[in-house]
């Protein structure tokens, strides 16, 4: 297998056409229009990722400075720093024209847009990346996407947690790593336009019929198969996508909180909104989006409501061919010559792998990425170094994804229509 992380430990040039400015801030709060920026570092990246032209300031917020055991900004410390609207100008410069770089972009750019205003000035950028959704988009093989999470992940070394010039010095070398490595994976980077951003945000999804049983609310236990789950305000990952990954795992995704809902998603739930304050008042657990891709990663089984695909192609009767690379593989001496059989298995048996689907209608997607939950596989939306099988559904074979699949040397797998079985290309 091609060691992608050895491929990319840094990109030798960042994508043309962007001029990057990495950012982070720390603040006195999650909201911008109530809470401040207390600090503020901007790196301005040239195209071989070094370092043109940087910034950083300590700023006094002119009040509360918040949770001072997070970011260690106390009154003392903040006291004859510049305002704001004092360091604007030289902010705006390095910020002109350049694309941001943030972990959690929507965060740190909503508070600079925010701190603008107030200064009676434009933020002048107009595209942003989120590392954190870079990092989801690479499917890292992480137990969460947290900065010191990525920093460990790419063996950078963190001096200060929560100082917006440490933190951004970090950023600026996971970005480089992370760049490198979408390149190699020809994935795009998730640069978004920040004028339009909001419209990544729909109102409602559609909703994928579920073929489980509510098993009730969240419990420490984690998600179910058939839970129900809605989604309030802004998240990371644009709704759409998201509410496909929840459907995917064999949850039922919904609009509007009621007594059956078994959790709800909500990033800044201080904002009591409507959903909120509904969830709160019924007991219903109320977690972040952070949270959510860590429970996502173990979605137990849940219990079918009626026959369905996964009736029909009951799990003890499901041979599974030893995964075998498309091309010449390796003599194995210890393989067996057939497929063996579930039987006598626990739904485990596919535990560490992680499939691809290609081709298939979304409703045949859907069924079979629940039925690769329940052996323990986790399914995969995108191509990334973390896949280790692929699974061709109807017209797959002309999906643009194969070359790359065949390319890996990656097992491949195709549902016989006659017998209700899986083989193997």
């Amino acid at each position: 297998m091609i060691d992608l992380r050895a491929q990319s430990d840094r990109a030798a040039m960042l994508p043309s056409g962007h001029r990057w400015v990495v950012v982070d801030v720390e603040t006195s709060g999650l909201r911008p229009n109530a809470h401040r920026v207390l600090s503020v570092a901007a790196l301005a990246l040239r195209e071989d990722g070094s370092v043109e032209r940087e910034f950083s300031s300590l700023i006094d917020p002119g009040g509360d400075p918040g949770p001072v055991h997070v970011h260690n900004l106390t009154r003392e410390r903040l006291a004859g720093a510049p305002r704001f609207e004092d360091i604007s100008s030289e902010l705006a410069e390095i910020l002109d024209g350049g694309t941001v770089v943030a972990h959690n972009a929507s965060f740190d750019y909503g508070f600079l847009d925010a701190e603008f205003r107030r200064a009676g000035k434009t933020l002048p950028v107009q595209q942003r990346l989120c590392t954190l959704a870079l990092s989801r988009r690479l499917d890292l093989d992480l137990p969460n996407y947290r900065l010191s999470t990525l920093a460990e992940h790419w063996q950078i070394q963190q001096l200060q947690a929560h100082d917006a010039y440490d933190d951004a010095r970090v950023l600026t070398e996971i970005f480089l790593r992370s760049a490198g490595m979408a390149e190699t994976l020809q994935l795009p980077l998730p640069v978004v336009n920040c004028r339009s951003s909001k419209s990544v945000y729909p109102p409602s999804v559609t909703r994928v019929p579920c073929q489980w049983k509510n098993p009730g609310k969240l419990t420490d236990a984690g998600l179910v198969q058939g839970m129900k789950v809605v989604i309030s305000g802004s998240t990371t990952t644009p709704r759409l996508t998201l509410a496909e990954r929840l459907a995917g795992a064999g949850l039922d995704v919904l609009n509007q909180v009621s007594r059956q809902t078994s959790v709800l998603v909500c990033n800044d739930p201080v904002v009591q909104t409507a959903k909120v304050r509904k969830a709160m008042a019924e007991g219903i657990p109320v977690i972040s989006e952070r949270h959510l891709d860590d429970l996502l990663a173990r979605v137990a089984p849940g219990e079918p409501k009626v026959a369905t695909v996964i009736d029909v192609v009951p799990q003890a009767q499901i041979p599974v061919e030893t995964p075998q690379v498309v091309t010449a593989p390796a003599p194995d001496d210890n393989a067996p010559a057939q497929g063996w059989a579930l039987q006598g298995h626990k739904p485990k048996l596919w535990s560490g792998r992680k499939v691809l689907l290609l081709g298939g209608t979304h409703l045949e997607a859907v069924m079979m990425r629940s039925r690769i939950a329940q052996l323990g596989a986790r399914p995969a939306l995108n191509f990334t170094a973390a896949v280790t099988d692929a699974l061709v559904l109807g017209g797959g074979e002309s999906d643009k994804r194969m070359p790359r699949v065949l390319q890996r040397a990656l097992p491949v797998l195709t549902p016989t229509t006659s017998t209700p079985r899986w083989r193997r290309v």
